[in-house]
């Protein structure tokens, strides 16, 4: 078990909070594992349904937590993650989801030609 997962099973949850976050940490890995702008783009966007508030509160504690413990990369990469995420939820709030799909399409089609 990853002690992100461990300290947060530490304290009292609510089964609701232990799979937000084990979703934080499976986007937070596959995020870090994604090779291509694209792949990480579409993952992004297949699961924007998902954060959702209970998603960020685990996020932010994760985020303190490894600032707790001065693992200040991965804080770097939680926090520009958090904010990437806070976009495309108002993004998809206001209804621009099939946009960001069309953006996505468009850099990746860039991408290939060069």
């Amino acid at each position: 078990m990853s002690s992100n997962r461990q300290a947060t099973n530490d304290k009292q949850t609510t089964p609701r909070q232990s799979r937000r976050a084990d979703n934080v940490e499976h986007l937070v890995a596959e995020f870090l594992d994604s090779a291509t702008p694209k792949k990480m783009g579409t993952l992004v966007l297949e699961h924007a349904d998902d954060y959702d508030d209970d998603f960020f509160d685990v996020l932010a504690a994760q985020i303190a937590r490894e600032n707790s413990e001065h693992d200040f990369r991965r804080v770097r990469v939680l926090d520009a993650l958090r904010q990437y995420l806070r976009y495309v939820r108002k993004r998809v709030r206001a209804g621009e989801t099939a946009d960001m799909w069309r953006e996505l399409a468009t850099g990746a089609a860039r991408e290939e030609e060069n």
